[in-house]
């Protein structure tokens, strides 16, 4: 969503961002990084739990993870190595 002023501004701003982000995601898979995309909006209150799940099992499908913990707003990996 664009705000209502300087929209043309915002707009290139974002567009610009956008390419930018692109292009260091591209570079980081040339180099074999897993890239996961986390929006904003998907961390704000009722989102983030959902959130927070599918990043986890997205993670485990790159990592040998043996088990998970989330205390404290922090995540725990239990490595299977």
């Amino acid at each position: 969503m664009v705000p209502k002023t300087r929209t043309k501004w915002w707009t290139d701003k974002i567009n610009t961002n956008k390419a930018n982000d692109e292009k260091v995601a591209k570079e980081l898979k040339k180099e074999g990084w897993k890239i996961i995309t986390v929006g904003e909006c998907k961390l704000k209150p009722g989102k983030i739990e959902k959130t927070q799940n599918s990043f986890l099992k997205n993670l485990s499908e790159y990592l040998p993870v043996s088990g998970i913990v989330c205390k404290h707003d922090c995540v725990y990996l239990e490595s299977a190595c």
